[in-house]
């Protein structure tokens, strides 16, 4: 139903590109949904009957439209170029879909925030702030969570088809990077390279069978990005037009979405951004059609971003938490951390599993660098809370710290060449190369390292796919067709490698059950949780009580406890979200961590301890003498 919409307005325009359209008809059903989201959250209404009635609403009027409107006629007319080659995706895609469909959510942060804001916002009918210990729940991206919420609500809380909002997204991803190519004039074929080395690039696929977020911030940058290419390419002018308003609009939409699924997508909007002003300078455009433009954008920019603000000023008093945002940042714009900053994040995934050397000579390097310039290697201020710098445990295959080595290796070569046949490139591709490299490397500088920076990373690493089909196609342009082969042959086959290799791991990971999912990366509770939720269900209450950690798996307790309509609330809670916490909950039972005693009370409540799990210091209590 929510896609009926979308489709719909796939048909009704008579355009020539059918992908620029379809993207528009993405950009309008996200923004169709944060509107549903939040008004009925403002009236504290965002249940089932709410969402398919107003979906329902909107199918029937895009109906109406279609079939009582003479001007908008459907068209199904679309050639397919090179179908063998798009089945061959369209087959590598389908086994990513099979997986992601058949998986539980596992990874951590989904356990931890992801999706236990999901169950949160759920029970209390709106998006708006609650009380809760894990504060991330609150003051992380929402946009993804906004749209899994939907799917969570109108799915019938099942959490199955959670997944797809991901890979969707990557297989999305990799249609709009062929149609990026395109753009830039790279031929049919080889165009392909592009959507296979963003499918084959470990993080990317890993991320696909996931609840995280960053492959569809991913998606929207790249709309972003295909929105406006042709303004830099010369096939559209900065004109007072009702087309360039068009293709404005929905520019600063994607943005939009991109920052609000993920902020690391920004370092790449404003390169991207600064190359566009570069050009329309050089091309002498009007000053005032400029800032009409650049007003119309921001507007829309801020509109969109200012529920979030909001909310953020009401939870935290302040426009984003400490926690979030700033925090990925590096401390310090002193040149030598962000020169020791970039060196971490750029050679993290030229570390090779087959060879050792490799990893200690980066160290080796990273150690003598710091020394160098007289700071810490694992300082704060370019180490996530002083992490010491390592790289993971080999093969490295997980959505949290799978490496990039073989896109990185090529991206490195391409960008040799590039450099070698400098003078003999076309305009538009000299552009975009700069545009991906100083992306790339602006992120590699001023986002602070941690273990996990891989995942911020699949955005610039989507981009230097491009940048080296760019450069492969500069060397079939220059009639090397046998060396032109032999490149080809080696990116298709390192990307098959890597993606037969991470759908491997998948398949021993194994996440299909929600024993087996919910704690794929916490094996030990798998066999604690059960035990615990069957004590609360003993107790015979429906009002349960959380007192968890930071950084706790609340997520699986709301689906182990799931059979009855209990009311979960956090309480005792000490952080700034401690004001929305209901002075009238009074919890039958208590599901409480780090809680090491007997007896405690809550609200005047007497409450006492029933089961425990000493190990991992969780305890269940009741209500004394009942």
């Amino acid at each position: 139903m929510i896609c009926l919409l979308a489709l719909l307005y796939i048909f009704i325009r008579q355009g020539k590109d059918r992908l620029e359209e379809y993207l528009q008809a993405v950009c309008l059903w996200i923004l169709v949904l944060l509107g549903l989201c939040y008004f009925w959250s403002l009236v504290g209404q965002l249940v089932y009957l709410t969402l398919a009635g107003s979906y329902l609403l909107l199918d029937a009027c895009m109906l109406f439209l279609i079939f009582y409107k003479r001007k908008l006629k459907l068209s199904f007319k679309w050639r397919i170029s090179s179908p063998l080659l798009w089945l061959c995706l369209l087959g590598l895609f389908g086994i990513v879909f099979r997986y992601a469909l058949k998986s539980v959510p596992y990874n951590w942060d989904s356990m931890t925030y992801h999706l236990a804001r999901i169950a949160n916002w759920e029970q209390n009918r709106s998006v708006f702030p609650y009380a809760t210990h894990i504060e991330r729940q609150i003051a992380s991206p929402v946009l993804g969570a906004y749209v899994n919420l939907f799917v969570y609500i109108l799915g019938g809380k099942h959490d199955s088809l959670l997944n797809l909002l991901q890979c969707l997204s990557y297989g999305s991803n990799g249609i709009i990077l062929y149609g990026i190519a395109r753009r830039l004039g790279v031929s049919e074929k080889t165009a392909f390279l592009a959507p296979l080395l963003y499918m084959g690039t470990p993080i990317a696929l890993a991320e696909a069978t996931t609840t995280q977020v960053d492959n569809f911030a991913t998606l929207w940058f790249l709309c972003f990005l295909y929105f406006l290419l042709p303004f830099v390419t010369g096939k559209r002018k900065l004109e007072r037009d009702r087309e360039t308003g068009k293709v404005i609009f929905f520019a600063a939409l994607a943005l939009s979405f991109g920052y609000l699924a993920k902020p690391s997508v920004c370092f790449g909007a404003a390169v991207f951004l600064c190359w566009l002003l570069m050009v329309e300078i050089r091309e002498k455009a009007e000053v005032r059609v400029l800032l009409s433009y650049g007003a119309l954008g921001a507007c829309i920019v801020a509109v969109l971003l200012s529920p979030g603000v909001f909310i953020n000023l009401l939870a935290f008093g302040s426009i984003s938490h400490e926690g979030v945002g700033a925090r990925q940042l590096v401390g310090s714009l002193k040149p030598q951390y962000l020169t020791v900053n970039f060196f971490k994040n750029f050679t993290f995934n030229f570390a090779s599993e087959k060879i050792e050397a490799t990893r200690i000579y980066i160290e080796k390097f990273l150690y003598a660098l710091a020394d160098l310039f007289r700071i810490n290697l694992n300082d704060p201020a370019i180490s996530e809370d002083g992490g010491i710098f390592t790289f993971p445990d080999f093969p490295a295959l997980s959505c949290d710290v799978a490496l990039n080595m073989f896109v990185a290796v090529a991206a490195l070569l391409s960008m040799l060449w590039f450099l070698v046949r400098y003078k003999k490139q076309k305009k538009e591709t000299k552009g975009f190369v700069w545009f991906a490299a100083l992306s790339w490397l602006l992120f590699c500088c001023v986002l602070r390292w941690e273990r996990f920076i891989n995942r911020y990373m699949i955005t610039y690493l989507a981009l230097l796919s491009v940048m080296i089909v760019l450069q492969t196609e500069e060397i079939r342009k220059k009639g090397s067709r046998f060396i032109y082969g032999i490149i080809c042959s080696i990116l298709v086959i390192g990307s098959l490698f890597n993606y037969g290799k991470e759908i491997n791991y998948l398949r021993t990971l194994a996440p299909y059950s929600p024993e087996r999912g919910y704690f794929a990366y916490h094996p030990y509770n798998r066999q604690e949780y059960p035990a615990l939720s069957d004590a609360v269900k003993a107790t015979g209450g429906q009002k349960i009580g959380l007192i968890l950690g930071a950084d706790s798996f609340e997520y699986p307790i709301w689906r182990m406890l799931n059979d009855k309509d209990y009311e979960i609330r956090h309480v005792m809670v000490k952080n700034q979200t401690k004001k929305y916490e209901k002075e009238d909950f009074i919890p039958d039972c208590i599901w409480a961590e780090g809680v090491n005693e007997p007896y405690f009370n809550y609200h005047g409540q007497e409450y006492e301890l029933i089961a425990a799990d000493t190990k991992a210091a969780i305890g269940i209590y009741k209500i004394a003498g009942q």
